[in-house]
């Protein structure tokens, strides 16, 4: 063992680092593994920064899901903001985790769930799954606070940046909600910056009708039946102002 560290120790940082990126490679190679419609990512060939806030995926998946039920969605953004609306459980939240993560995806190098992905090279910031510390002193509004207040400060610099933020100041009254989320669309209103935002806030989304021209809406709906809840989780254009809390609270026994 002596004799082997004297001979060949000096070595052993160039094996690690291949070891790693044997390793790496293998990782990224997994989406194709698990599901059998995958692609490699295209990337917008521009300097430009405002050129790079795209993202077009065709019959996009989530990794995690089984693929032999997912739903595929395709969603474009081209330098603009989707607000996603839709009831309880539809697939909001879902939809922003898929593009988040099949941006990641592309951005290592790795295959994507997807038929098809172009994109440009942008920073990535989310704003989901806040949770509280009670340590730290830190509620699930102000946590939330300084996760979006990153993402403010991030829009400042002139590079391509996609966001993703769920149920943006769901910790807040309604009104403060609704004006603390116009607030942080117009500072994230600008040509180099695209991004999703889910809300049940429709306060919000009557004000951005007319004050915006730079959001897409887009939402997911369901049908009722006998039996229960059908979702189809289906991304479709438009707004939906459906609801299902009243109904899923009797359906738990609150009534």
């Amino acid at each position: 063992m002596g004799n082997w560290a004297v001979n060949h120790g000096k070595d052993l940082p160039s094996y690690i680092d291949g070891l790693s990126e044997i390793e790496s490679l293998m990782c990224a190679a997994q989406t194709g593994l698990v599901l059998e419609e995958s692609t490699f990512p295209v990337f917008v060939e521009s300097d430009k920064a405002s050129d790079n806030a795209f993202f077009e995926g065709t019959d996009l998946a989530h990794p995690l899901l089984e693929h032999e039920t997912v739903v595929r969605n395709s969603v474009t953004i081209d330098k603009d903001i989707a607000i996603i609306t839709g009831s309880n459980m539809s697939g909001k939240t879902t939809m922003i985790r898929t593009v988040g993560v099949c941006t990641i995806l592309a951005l290592t190098g790795g295959l994507v769930p997807a038929a098809s992905l172009k994109l440009g090279r942008m920073r990535v910031m989310s704003s989901m799954r806040i949770v509280d510390s009670i340590e730290e002193n830190m509620s699930t509004f102000k946590a939330e606070l300084i996760r979006i207040s990153g993402i403010v400060n991030a829009a400042g610099e002139e590079k391509p940046l996609l966001f993703l933020i769920d149920e943006i100041f769901r910790g807040t009254n309604s009104d403060d909600r609704t004006e603390g989320a116009l607030t942080v669309l117009k500072k994230l209103s600008k040509p180099y910056i695209c991004g999703l935002m889910t809300t049940h806030d429709y306060a919000m989304i009557d004000k951005t009708e007319k004050g915006f021209d730079n959001i897409r809406y887009y939402h997911f709906s369901e049908s009722y039946t006998d039996t229960g809840i059908e979702f189809d989780y289906r991304l479709s254009s438009g707004i939906s102002r459906q609801s299902n809390a009243k109904y899923l609270m009797k359906l738990v026994g609150i009534e």
